[in-house]
C-alpha cells in the first residue's frame, strides 16, 4: 500500500516490561509529536496484558478488539476491559473502542458458545461486536511469508481478502457512525 509507514512488532518490545515505571506515557507523548502527519495510526501491540499493552491503550484514541472465539480469549476480553476500566479513572482522553473483531480459528464444539457470551451486554462498553468474522485461512500464512505481501494483493479474489474488504468497510461506516449506533447482527461463516 502507499502512502503507510509500517512499524512491526518484535520480540525486543518485551524491553518495554523492563523499563522503570517514569517512562509510563513516553509511546503517548511520541504518537501525539507525529499524529499531525497521518490520519490514521495504526499501534499493533502483542496479545498480553501487561505493561506494554497499559502503554499502547493509554497512547490511543480508538480500539479494534481481535479476540480468538476461545475461553482463553473470553478471559483475556473480561482482562482488557478491567484495564480499560482502569484508565478511565485516571485519564480524561481514554481511548474509545469501535469494535471487536472476532478471529475463528478452526470451528469447534463450543465456539457457538463462547460467541453467545461475547455477545452479551457486559462487554458492550468495549463496542460492537463486528458482523465479519475472520477465519483461519490458509491464504493468510501463504501471503504473509512465502510471498510477503498482504493476503488482498497476493489474493485478491479469496474468501481472505472478501473478508478483509468486508471488515475494511464496517470499519470505515464505524469511524463515521455516532457512538450510540445500534449493534449489528453478527453474521459467521
Amino acid at each position: 500500500a502507499r502512502n503507510v509507514d509500517l512499524v512491526p512488532a518484535s520480540i525486543n518490545l518485551l524491553r518495554v516490561e523492563q523499563e522503570p515505571p517514569t517512562t509510563v506515557g513516553l509511546l503517548r507523548y511520541l504518537v501525539t509529536g507525529i499524529a499531525p502527519e497521518y490520519q490514521i495510526i495504526f499501534i499493533d501491540s502483542p496479545p498480553q496484558l501487561a505493561r506494554l499493552q497499559a502503554e499502547t491503550l493509554r497512547a490511543a484514541t480508538h480500539l479494534l478488539i481481535p479476540i480468538g472465539a476461545t475461553g482463553l480469549g473470553l478471559s483475556a476480553l473480561q482482562l482488557l476491559a478491567n484495564m480499560l476500566r482502569a484508565i478511565e479513572l485516571t485519564q480524561t482522553d481514554a481511548p474509545r473502542p469501535l469494535g471487536r473483531i472476532l478471529n475463528l480459528r478452526k470451528r469447534r464444539a463450543h465456539t457457538e458458545r463462547v460467541i453467545a457470551t461475547m455477545q452479551n451486554p457486559k462487554f458492550d462498553r468495549l463496542g460492537p461486536l463486528f458482523q465479519t468474522a475472520l477465519n483461519d485461512r490458509y491464504e493468510y500464512a501463504v501471503a504473509a511469508i512465502e510471498r510477503k505481501r498482504a493476503v488482498i494483493d497476493a489474493f485478491p479474489r479469496s474468501e481472505a481478502a472478501a473478508e478483509l474488504r468486508q471488515l475494511a468497510q464496517e470499519f470505515h461506516t464505524l469511524l463515521n457512525a455516532p457512538k450510540e449506533e445500534a449493534e449489528p447482527e453478527p453474521v459467521f461463516k
